[in-house]
């Protein structure tokens, strides 16, 4: 249920550090760190009406400078990410991630060696594909199972991963669309066989085609036999 508010206060937590560190760069500068905002949004801006950018780097410049008043984090926050020229690289210290619901969870030695190594997201994890299904039992009890053992559900709240499950077999159960039958094309509307007709002709009158290149135009478009 503190997913939400938590990430919500990391990601504030991370602005206001970053904004620490960039004033610290510039030698506690508020203009030069202004400069260098309104330059950033300028080069984003670009082709935009002159007047919206302007509102714009003014309301930043106003809030900016309300943020900078109430700072919530310190110089000596930050001093853990300045490396000075010079200075031989330190690594820093690993943060452990707060996984919600982890201390309620009871330890099983299989969950903890299917855990993700350290830095590995949900997404990468789950692009891993999940482990082979033990042969017996439900379609269900193995799904189940396979949860409980694939990677990301270690990285993801515990409510979220029947979730998570389930949309990845509804994905694998989604089945390719087959082409279009004659039936289909031979009821299709005069003018809808007229721009497929019109589709293939510029295919067979452009050189840069290539069914090689485009087997999907070439399925979809290719004459009747």
């Amino acid at each position: 249920s503190g997913f939400g508010a938590r990430l919500l206060e990391l990601c504030n937590q991370g602005l206001f550090e970053c904004l620490a560190l960039n004033l610290h760069c510039l030698g506690g500068q508020q203009m030069e760190l202004a400069a260098v905002i309104n330059g950033r949004i300028r080069r984003m801006s670009r082709g935009v009406n002159p007047s919206l950018v302007s509102w714009l780097t003014t309301m930043m410049g106003l809030r900016l400078q309300v943020v900078l008043e109430h700072m919530p984090v310190g110089p000596d926050a930050i001093l853990r990410y300045v490396r000075r020229v010079g200075d031989p690289p330190q690594p820093l210290p690993e943060e452990p991630m707060e996984v919600q619901g982890a201390e309620r969870a009871s330890p099983e030695p299989q969950r903890e060696n299917a855990s993700p190594a350290p830095g590995t997201t949900a997404e990468e994890a789950m692009s891993r594909g999940p482990p082979p299904a033990p042969e017996g039992g439900s379609r269900d009890e193995q799904d189940g199972a396979s949860a409980e053992t694939e990677p990301w559900a270690a990285a993801v709240p515990p409510e979220w991963v029947p979730i998570i499950q389930q949309d990845i077999q509804s994905q694998r159960k989604v089945k390719p669309q087959p082409p279009l039958s004659d039936a289909y094309l031979s009821g299709m509307p005069a003018k809808r066989r007229k721009l497929r007709s019109d589709i293939q002709k510029r295919l067979q009158e452009d050189p840069n085609y290539s069914p090689q290149r485009f087997p999907n135009a070439q399925r979809a478009f290719a004459d009747d036999p």
